[in-house]
This record gives structure tokens, sequence and C-alpha cells, in this order.
């Protein structure tokens, strides 16, 4: 058995296969450093290989001051990142140092203890008063319980 590698386009001259089957993929844009000519395939890698020679670093972490050239370096970067934002345990505000964090808390804490002070005054005074005895003033825990005898 032989077996014979079949092209169908191989029967025809190259400008008819021009004619009869158009090219379905284009040509690929070139995008190239003007400084370098560096050449790339993509906008954006040319954008971010530009970075190189300007030396910009649009990408700021956001508990330090480290700068990056792209923001997949910088949110690599922020997961391990070891100055980790000083945070109110009780209102969430981010502060920039411990002893501020420290200073805040305290505030907080303050105020949060005046809240529920007043609270609880509050609900003193807003629940109506356990029922006293009429004749001794004492407090009725069940009216069935406090009796007196009649003289």
């Amino acid at each position: 058995m032989i077996l014979i590698s079949f092209s169908p386009t191989a029967l025809f001259s190259a400008e008819q296969q021009d004619q009869d089957y158009p090219q379905t993929k284009k040509p690929k844009k070139i995008h190239q450093c003007l400084i370098c000519d560096h050449i790339f395939y993509c906008s954006s890698n040319l954008t971010r290989h530009i970075r190189v020679h300007t030396g910009e670093r649009p990408y700021k972490c956001s508990t330090c001051p480290m700068t990056f050239v792209n923001s997949t370096n910088r949110k690599k970067h922020e997961r391990r990142c070891p100055f980790k934002p000083f945070c109110c345990t009780i209102c969430s505000l981010i502060l920039h140092t411990p002893e501020e964090r420290r200073n805040h808390q305290a505030v907080c804490e303050n105020k949060v203890m005046c809240q529920e002070a007043a609270l609880a005054e509050s609900d003193d005074f807003s629940s109506p008063p356990p029922p006293t005895c009429l004749i001794c003033n004492q407090i009725m825990y069940t009216p069935e319980s406090h009796q007196h005898q009649e003289s």
C-alpha cells in the first residue's frame, strides 16, 4: 500500500489560490519602541516597555511608598507587604502608625462606652417601673405572692 500526500491547494497556481482562498488572518500590527527599536505585537506591551526608558512607575502600593511599572507586580507586593494598614478595631478607620491607632482607639472606646451607658440609661427610663405594693411600697414580683394580713 502506497500513501500519497495530497494537498488540495497544490492543484492551483499561486495566483488562483489568492483569488479563491483569501487569507483569513490579517497580518499582525507591529508596535516599535522609538528609543531602542524593540518590536512588540501588542500595544500594551509597548506601553509597559516605554516605562523602562522613562522611569514612570504609576502603580503605588496602598500601604507603603513602593511604586511599580505594572498593576500585576503591585498586587503581588500588596499581598505580602510588611506595612499593613493600622486599622481601628471599633470603627475600621485606617491610620498611618500604631501610635495613631492606639490614640484613636482610646477615643473610640470612650465613645462606645458613653453610647452604651446612654443606651443603658435610656433603657432604664423607657421600661415601666416594677409594680410596688400600695400599702408597704415593696416591689411585688407577683401579686399572688405578696399579701398583707388584715387587721
